[in-house]
């Protein structure tokens, strides 16, 4: 039985993919399996790499969504810690393997996050979230989650432990993996290492950039922040404070959002955005 899984969930990305999967079999760890799912790509990806002993390769026979074949992946993973790698996205073995060394060391912590590299064609910067090895309380990472945003970061800047039942929520796209943490959050600790896990790219077909051009970034943001302050709740008393600070953000990011439309003359996507508003409220 492997220890840890790797998950690699690739669509129309092929050489890409493959480098995410070298990245992945870079990791010398002996209990390792790769789970690498094609999801209907056009060209069916051929590489020797496919035929590693630690790699099982599926190709799904109908599409499936991007959060569907996430849960496909962890569904068909056998590993007591998980890494969700994206087809983009490149491994970091020496930052990776601080992350499972910290979910050996601490059976209360549910997930580690760690630092990344966002990467282009032309650069590569490094994004210092942590500078230090920290544990931060679920109810303190809960309320982190409220007056910020996704500060823990992408699927491939964390791994996690593995629960039954556990999947990625559905009713996300672009901050599926925010909600997922918050789902991590209730079994134990968040855990915070200053090292280097993943490789991000950035590039312009990410799928980021289209849930940001009809605004679902915001929407889902508001409804997160709430769900995090809904999770204090069975925690803390001051659950009501944590919930007026939800609604003061969204107040704020609205208008911020208006006038950003309105000073690139953007009316489109400021009717997009007004509409979708009104169906809210």
């Amino acid at each position: 039985m492997p220890l840890i899984s790797i998950l690699i969930p690739t669509k129309d990305r092929p050489e890409w993919a493959l480098d995410a999967l070298q990245s992945a079999l870079s990791i010398k760890h002996t209990q390792l399996e790769i789970i690498f799912s094609d999801n209907c790509s056009k060209i069916e990806i051929q590489s020797p790499f496919l035929k590693d002993q630690r790699v099982r390769y599926f190709r799904q026979k109908e599409p499936l969504s991007m959060v569907d074949h996430w849960n496909f992946c962890i569904n068909q993973s056998q590993g007591e810690f998980i890494k969700l790698l994206c087809d983009d996205d490149l491994l970091v073995p020496e930052g990776f393997s601080n992350e499972i060394e910290s979910l050996t060391k601490h059976p209360n912590v549910s997930l580690v996050c760690s630092n990344r590299i966002e990467f282009s064609k032309n650069k590569e910067v490094l994004v210092l979230n942590f500078s230090k090895e920290s544990i931060l309380p679920k109810a303190l990472a809960l309320k982190k989650m409220v007056f910020s945003e996704n500060f823990i970061g992408p699927p491939s800047s964390v791994s996690f432990r593995r629960y039954p039942k556990f999947q990625f929520p559905k009713e996300y796209s672009y901050a599926c993996d925010w909600a997922a943490w918050i789902e991590l959050l209730e079994h134990g600790d968040l855990m915070q290492v200053p090292s280097t896990s993943c490789k991000f790219r950035i590039h312009e077909k990410n799928l980021t950039n289209k849930f940001i051009e009809n605004h679902q970034d915001f929407f889902e943001v508001q409804s997160l922040r709430k769900r995090s302050a809904l999770r204090l709740k069975s925690i803390q008393s001051n659950h009501f404070y944590y919930s007026l600070v939800a609604d003061y953000f969204f107040y704020y990011r609205m208008l911020r959002r208006i006038f950003r439309c309105l000073r690139l003359r953007d009316f489109r996507s400021l009717g997009i955005f007004l509409k979708k508003l009104g169906n809210m409220l």
